[in-house]
C-alpha cells in the first residue's frame, strides 16, 4: 500500500504565453511567421514544480503557401476560385519575379479577406507571404 506523493501530479503546455495546448498539438497553420514559445511545466504531488521553455522559428516558403492556400481552401476558409488566383501568384513566384508575384499575392489576400477568403486566414497568408517577401 505504498504511495508516491512527489509522482508528477499535472503537466501543462503553454504557446507563446496565452494557448494552452491541450496533448501538446500545435495547429502551425495557425501561428504567424517568427518565433514562437512553448512552455512545459509539470507538477508534483507535492507541489514542486519544474519547466523547460522551448523556443522555435516559423517562416514561409512558397511551397508551405501552396500547402496553406489548399489546406485553407479544404477547412473552407477559401472558396476554390480564389484558391486557384492565389495559387497562380505563387505558382509563378520563382526568381526573378518572386518579389512581383509575392507582392500580388498579398494584395490579393488582402482584397479577398473577409470575401472570397476568412479575414483571420486571409491574415495569416499575408503574414506568411510577407516573411517570405522580405527574406527574398
Amino acid at each position: 500500500g505504498a504511495t508516491d506523493p512527489d509522482a508528477i501530479a499535472s503537466i501543462k503546455v503553454v504557446l507563446d504565453s496565452t494557448i494552452t495546448l491541450v496533448n501538446g498539438v500545435i495547429d502551425i497553420d495557425m501561428l504567424n511567421a517568427g518565433s514562437h514559445t512553448i512552455v512545459v511545466t509539470s507538477t508534483d504531488g507535492l507541489g514542486n514544480t519544474s519547466s523547460v521553455t522551448i523556443t522555435f522559428q516559423i517562416h514561409a516558403t512558397v511551397n508551405g503557401l501552396i500547402n496553406a492556400v489548399n489546406d485553407g481552401a479544404a477547412r473552407g476558409y477559401i472558396t476554390a476560385t480564389e484558391q486557384a488566383n492565389l495559387n497562380w501568384y505563387l505558382y509563378k513566384a520563382v526568381a526573378p519575379q518572386t518579389k512581383q508575384r509575392l507582392s500580388q499575392f498579398i494584395w490579393e489576400a488582402n482584397y479577398q479577406s473577409g470575401k472570397a477568403i476568412n479575414a483571420a486566414y486571409a491574415a495569416h497568408l499575408v503574414n506568411w507571404a510577407q516573411d517570405l517577401y522580405n527574406r527574398s
